[in-house]
């Protein structure tokens, strides 16, 4: 099952053991369980042990799964905070050169290794931060980057920490979640939070754990 969170009440989706599509429009979420021994073509997924999977249908705002622990981001993830939606870009030399290794124009990053992009409507860029410490925190009225005008986010939400050549999240016990937009199928397992443009979901399966 999957319960779409309303304040106060929810509403229960129930999907089978085949391929069970969340939708308001073509191209959604789909939600899969099954028992594979093969290797099924898109959409469908193979799977293994009868584990639950999610995966992004070529949605428009894709899906979001809310973080449980310390989780790893790459170059080009797309972060949920409140309603803010953050792209991380790294700074380095893979990151901002050609496939055939020219270095892109741009001006100088004095140190940065990284940097979290507010993105706007249509795809376009706002604000960006620039990320020069070895960890940047980001809440409503304190940390290293704030959205006074977002009641979604808490006073101090999550932590982004240098780990190598990326980076990784962390919530530091916000009210709402912090959220990190899934690239291609995901294992997801009881209790787990998904955000579907701004319905949230939660999973129910009949095994916990």
């Amino acid at each position: 099952q999957m319960f779409k969170q309303i304040p106060n009440s929810r509403v229960v989706y129930g999907f089978s053991r085949a391929a069970t599509r969340v939708r308001s429009a073509p191209g959604a979420c789909c939600v899969y369980e099954e028992r594979v021994r093969g290797v099924l073509q898109p959409p469908a997924l193979a799977m293994r042990d009868e584990q639950l999977h999610v995966c992004d249908e070529g949605s428009l705002n894709g899906v979001f799964i809310r973080i449980k622990g310390p989780t790893d981001v790459h170059h080009g993830d797309e972060i949920r905070v409140g309603q803010e939606l953050l792209r991380f870009e790294s700074i380095s030399g893979d990151a901002n050169a050609a496939p055939d290794g020219t270095r892109l124009y741009g001006s100088a990053a004095h140190g940065a290794w990284g940097r979290l992009v507010s993105v706007t409507a249509a795809n376009d860029h706002g604000d960006a931060h620039l990320l020069r410490d070895e960890e940047a925190v980001l809440g409503r009225s304190s940390g290293d980057m704030t959205f006074p005008d977002d009641a979604f986010v808490s006073s101090t939400h999550c932590k982004v920490t240098r780990r190598g050549k990326g980076a990784q999240l962390t919530d530091l016990g916000s009210s709402n979640g912090t959220y990190l937009k899934i690239r291609g199928p995901i294992a997801v397992s009881h209790g787990d939070l998904l955000l579907l443009g701004q319905q949230l979901f939660q999973v129910q399966t009949n095994r916990p754990g």
